[in-house]
């Protein structure tokens, strides 16, 4: 499984604590799933990621969206089942326990928001890829939802409450 972190444009604003949040997510990340593992789709507004944190792969996030950054990490390791992380949320054990990584693809939602967490299954990320091309200016719930309407793949949404 490869680790896809995605930074984008609306972050920029929060710089410093999604730099902070960087430090703790690399931390676990190296502890729990391997650093050979980590990726990281960047907008020019995080180019200190990569000063920080050389042995990351980085993808080049050009449009700075969300979508565009997810999609752009898809196309690079598509020949893989990927964890995806928004950079701007805290990666914790918790959250890592209630996503569902299986065959399924998943997102993990509180309050109907995205919580930063989903997991695309190898077999299904050329499906997630043409979703995300009809949803770039979409939040990543409705590329899920795109990818049940038109694919007919199944998701499961994990609830934190």
């Amino acid at each position: 499984m490869k680790v896809l972190l995605v930074f984008y444009r609306d972050l920029e604003s929060e710089k410093n604590k999604v730099l902070n949040l960087m430090e703790l997510n690399y931390e676990f990340i190296r502890r729990k799933l391997g650093i050979d593992n980590l990726y990281a789709s960047i907008t020019e507004g995080f180019l200190e990621v990569f000063k920080k944190f050389p042995e990351i792969c980085f993808i080049n996030n050009t449009k700075g969206t969300l979508n565009f950054g997810v999609y752009k990490g898809l196309r690079k390791l598509k020949g893989d089942d990927i964890l995806i992380i928004d950079a701007g949320k805290k990666l914790v054990e918790e959250k890592l326990k209630k996503l569902s990584i299986f065959d399924i693809p998943s997102l993990l939602i509180k309050e109907n928001k995205w919580e930063g967490l989903a997991y695309i299954p190898k077999k299904e990320v050329y499906y997630f890829i043409k979703s995300l091309e009809r949803s770039f200016e979409k939040c990543i719930i409705e590329t899920f939802k795109i990818l049940k309407n038109s694919y007919g793949i199944s998701y499961i949404i994990s609830d934190i409450k």
